[in-house]
């Protein structure tokens, strides 16, 4: 597998900066770009691919965000690209998105004010609203798939295994964090809008 570096410049003179975090299916890493005397941050979200059905996950998180671009309170997807390996038979997906933190950092930092709970409680409640008006069920909505945007805004990130309804009303499959999971999942093993 190439270093992410490998491809720099990134899409349009984007440089790869310091490694943020990896999860179960990538690595997110800091980006910048200089112009006009400007230095512009985002991030990249990198998913290496060896396994046609990962790829078909990964389009459907892209798909996913593109559908909310621009929607309050849902991390902004900015562009993605595919970049081939050389020496093997697998590819990069690098989804370049908004560069936000962490909630999980800012709890990190220490006890969040009550005012500040309920405004994460409302923008989640937003989120989710969101989600059911796309007929989106995101199976994963826990601390480190949260993130602050520099006004104070909430957002949801990682529509990994994020799953469309089906003409039921449901999204097969237990997939998800256990610990973060709703429980009537337990019960029937699939997703609807009351989970």
């Amino acid at each position: 597998m190439p270093d992410i570096r490998d491809y720099e410049p990134l899409f349009s003179g984007w440089k790869v900066g310091k490694r943020l975090g990896a999860g179960a299916f990538g690595e997110v890493y800091e980006v910048f770009r200089e112009s006009l005397g400007m230095t512009q941050h985002a991030v990249v979200k990198r998913i290496a691919i060896e396994d046609p059905q990962l790829l078909e996950r990964v389009k459907t998180e892209i798909w996913t965000m593109l559908q909310m671009k621009g929607a309050p309170h849902i991390v902004g997807i900015e562009e993605f690209a595919v970049e081939n390996w050389k020496r093997d038979s697998g590819q990069d997906i690098l989804i370049r998105m908004e560069l936000l933190t962490s909630l999980e950092s800012v709890i990190k930092r220490g006890a969040m004010q009550t005012s500040e709970v309920i405004k994460l409680g409302v923008h989640i409640c937003r989120m989710l609203e969101l989600c059911e008006k796309n007929d989106i069920i995101h199976r994963d909505i826990k601390p480190a798939n949260l993130f602050v945007s520099q006004y104070g805004d909430y957002k949801l990130g990682d529509f990994g295994i994020a799953r469309t309804l089906d003409v039921q009303g449901k999204a097969s499959s237990r997939a998800g964090t256990i610990d973060f999971m709703a429980p009537e999942i337990f019960k029937s093993g699939k997703y609807d809008l009351r989970a």
